[in-house]
């Protein structure tokens, strides 16, 4: 159990994250960096399943290794054009998600911190569980369940980026 003094500075999930989900991670930043804004996500994917849900986080990680959540939003596939309308994803077929929950972030990187993106599937009890089969989710139980498979694309034509809004050097 997370001891809510260290819960925003605990690594061992994205350490541990294997196989379930992906970690990015930026140089080292080489001077004080300010970063003032909303940080926005677009990842193209490409589900084995109707649907699934997919979690970013960003986090800054100090030169002597402590990590700083920073920012950090989820996304229901089936949602992904409109949070009224549903609609689910051809198993194979690449679709565009975006991340631009607008949480504003002020937050000064010191020297020698570097950013760190992981993208990775919500498996809670603070969320719904989906269980992946494109049916309705609040009536799915776990004989609905199918594992979902999620490509991450980066290519020139499905360009999946960080925007991180970094405040100009006065």
């Amino acid at each position: 159990m997370e001891n809510e003094k260290t819960a925003g500075v605990d690594q061992r999930r994205a350490l541990n994250i294997g196989k379930d989900g992906l970690v990015y991670h930026s140089e080292p930043v080489s001077k004080e960096t300010t970063l003032v804004g909303c940080p926005k996500l677009t990842l193209w994917i490409s589900p084995d399943a109707p649907d699934t849900d997919v979690t970013a986080e960003l986090d800054e990680i100090l030169a002597d290794g402590t990590s700083i959540a920073l920012w950090s939003d989820v996304r229901r596939l089936r949602y992904r054009e409109s949070v009224r309308q549903e609609k689910l994803v051809n198993p194979g077929e690449t679709v565009r998600c975006d991340f631009d929950p607008g949480l504003f972030i002020a937050r000064r990187m010191a020297k020698g911190s570097r950013l760190r993106l992981v993208i990775s599937a919500p498996n809670s009890i603070y969320f719904e569980k989906n269980y992946n089969s494109g049916g309705v989710v609040a009536n799915e139980t776990a004989k609905d369940a199918h594992t979902a498979h999620v490509r991450i694309l980066h290519d020139a034509e499905h360009a999946s980026v960080l925007d991180v809004p970094i405040a100009p050097v006065p």
